[in-house]
């Protein structure tokens, strides 16, 4: 499992090297051309994504021990910070019958889990009724990021529309390359960790 985690550390840096040429030209493009109008915000619930985890940590250092004891037991692993508490995630999707293989590792070595059921859309709803310009097109963009990983989930290629490029700040920008890293990733072995990895960059931003 070691040897796993160090070959897939050499593997994300040359995936996100092509990625991030190609997302900076297509970003530029648009920043050079944009308007001043407020995206309307018209929030529609999104698709329920179901979690599977293990432990949940007060203590950050914690978590991240438990996370490397499930690694070398051959779990894909990954730490998520969700308010005050350390959650340890090992799979996210949009059907949890997905999960039943892993259930059974999980069992057949006596490691307890759950099931947890989320929608990453509500943690913005106490924001529907701004009326602040900046804060509206920030809730539009991130609805649209979490429609877009939804739609990702069920196997559907990414479309961001134009307006999601427009000012966007350096975290922003950085959600949006792990989104692409996602696509390009599918049927290769980094796909499920990229499935938690843009679960939990969006988690700690919204929660």
């Amino acid at each position: 499992m070691g040897m796993w985690f160090h070959d897939r550390r050499i593997a994300i840096p040359i995936i996100f090297g092509i990625l991030i040429g190609m997302l900076f030209g297509h970003f530029l493009g648009n920043v050079l051309f944009v308007s001043d109008a407020i995206p309307v915000i018209n929030p529609k619930p999104t698709a329920t994504i179901y979690l599977l985890q293990t432990e949940v940590h007060t203590d950050e250092k914690a978590a991240h021990w438990a996370e490397m004891r499930m690694r070398e037991l051959g779990f894909e692993t990954i730490v998520v910070k969700e308010f005050s508490l350390y959650y340890l995630y090992h799979a996210v999707a949009l059907n949890p019958s997905s999960f039943n293989p892993l259930i059974k590792r999980f069992e057949d070595k006596g490691i307890p889990y759950q099931v947890k059921r989320k929608r990453l859309d509500q943690y913005l709803e106490p924001y529907y009724d701004e009326t602040d310009s900046h804060i509206t097109k920030e809730i539009a963009f991130y609805l649209a990021i979490i429609h877009c990983y939804i739609e990702r989930l069920a196997g559907k290629p990414i479309s961001l529309n134009d307006e999601v490029f427009q000012h966007l700040t350096a975290p922003q920008i950085e959600l949006v390359n792990q989104l692409y890293l996602l696509e390009t990733t599918a049927n290769t072995p980094l796909y499920d960790y990229y499935k938690l990895y843009v679960y939990k960059a969006l988690a700690e931003i919204l929660m």
